[in-house]
């Protein structure tokens, strides 16, 4: 089982504060998540998103493969204020 955490406006946006499931991948637990909270894919592409606290940037992005234990964390774009 995948633990998917939401922080910031995803959080907002979500109405969640997270998920968990089986997922192959990043882009698996995207469209997971846009079908059970009825959101877009564009929606979700705007955050960050870190599998055991390493950017997907630097992995396979959204091809990065889940296993079971992973956590992975949607954060927000930083903003200032």
């Amino acid at each position: 089982m995948v633990k998917v955490k939401f922080f910031g406006t995803a959080r907002v946006l979500l109405k969640d504060k997270e998920m968990e499931g089986d997922f192959k991948d990043i882009s698996a637990m995207i469209d997971a998540i846009c079908e059970k909270y009825g959101v877009t894919k564009k929606d979700m592409k705007q955050y960050y998103v870190y599998v055991n606290e390493v950017n997907i940037s630097t992995l396979k992005k959204y091809k990065t493969e889940l296993k079971d234990g992973d956590v992975v964390y949607l954060l927000s774009p930083a903003s200032g204020g």
